[in-house]
């Protein structure tokens, strides 16, 4: 009776070894790869997260851009009259002319010079932009000449004034000549 106990403790013995070897290679071909698969899943997921989150901002601010745009899109037809994308000289000399018209004044000469095409090197703020030169010379009362001022004030394209002469012919009348050097801006798509 003593042999058979021996055995069948030789077998329980066996079967928990057997069971624990088991345990042992199963959790290392299978349960350690499931898991680091399940670590690798957590990991991708909050970066997905984090990556679903700032999408949903950039699409949050496309969309506040794509309103703010809207909202401007009327204002774009004056920025381009502004700043036209070609030089369009004889317009601003036609416009020039209306000014002075509408003024009261008399424009004896009305001269634009050859288009200068800025770059970055000689004026880094101009990067994008070119200009030409005009010259005026007009003649008309004071108030003329202050309406003239003012109509170019704010004319709808971006001119700047380099110099002014103001000169007055005689002091009993009232009539004042001006000379005027200035540059208008445009687009530099060459």
């Amino acid at each position: 009776m003593v042999p058979h106990f021996k055995e069948r403790k030789t077998r329980a013995f066996s079967t928990i070894i057997l069971t624990l070897i088991a345990l042992i290679l199963f959790g290392l071909f299978a349960i350690n790869p499931t898991l680091s698969t399940i670590a690798q899943l957590k990991k991708q997921i909050e970066d997905n997260t984090e990556l679903l989150v700032k999408l949903d901002g950039k699409i949050s601010n496309l969309g506040a851009l794509t309103q703010k745009y809207n909202s401007l899109q009327n204002d774009l037809v004056y920025v381009n009259q502004a700043i036209p994308a070609k030089p369009t000289v004889p317009t601003l000399i036609g416009q020039l002319q209306a000014i002075g018209k509408n003024s009261g004044i008399t424009i004896n000469r009305l001269q634009a010079l050859e288009v200068e095409l800025a770059n970055a090197k000689t004026n880094p703020k101009l990067d994008n932009y070119s200009f030409f030169a005009f010259s005026l010379d007009a003649k008309g009362s004071y108030n003329g000449i202050a309406s003239f001022f003012n109509n170019l004030t704010n004319f709808d394209r971006i001119v700047t004034i380099d110099s002014i002469s103001v000169s007055n012919e005689s002091f009993t009348e009232k009539t004042v000549t001006i000379t005027i050097r200035g540059k208008a801006y445009f687009m530099d798509s060459l």
